[in-house]
């Protein structure tokens, strides 16, 4: 494990979470506008011009849909972000991309948790209320438990 790391507490390793989906949901809608901006100037894009702030704020929005995206995919990189600075780097670009695409994924992590909980009615009723309970616990845990410094100590 990084020493690095390790001295951080479950909050500031959570905060340092948080803070890497603002910044790098932040500068992917940044980029996002200016893609918007210059479709716009060749005449390829929209006429009516979005603004940046609209933008940054939709791109933070996607980059905190990352660990739900994450969950989806059953990926453990938070995880694993304990590990080291790789792993944060490529959470980090997983929210310039978020960020970037900012529409486009809303509407795909949207439609797939839509069908995740459509699943669930169709199946069991109290699937649906099990689903979304242990989905919404599976992101925020995965997040707690790799702040922790001690293997197998649960959050708390």
């Amino acid at each position: 494990m990084n020493k690095t790391l390790e001295i951080l507490s479950p909050e500031l390793f959570m905060l340092a979470i948080v803070i890497i989906m603002i910044l790098f949901g932040a500068f992917g809608g940044c980029i996002n506008y200016l893609i918007a901006r210059q479709k716009a100037i060749r005449g390829d894009g929209k006429t009516d011009s979005v603004s940046l702030l609209y933008s940054v704020i939709l791109g933070i929005g996607a980059s905190f849909l990352v660990p739900l995206f994450l969950s989806l995919l059953s990926s453990d990189i938070i995880d694993r972000l304990e590990g080291g600075h790789t792993d944060f780097f490529i959470f980090g670009s997983l929210c310039l991309i978020a960020g970037i695409s900012s529409d486009s994924f809303i509407q795909v992590v949207s439609r797939n948790m839509i069908k995740k909980l459509s699943k669930a009615v169709n199946t069991d009723g109290k699937a649906l209320e099990n689903s979304v309970v242990q989905s919404t616990q599976n992101v925020f845990t995965a997040a707690e438990n790799a702040g922790q410094t001690e293997k197998g100590s649960v959050p708390g």
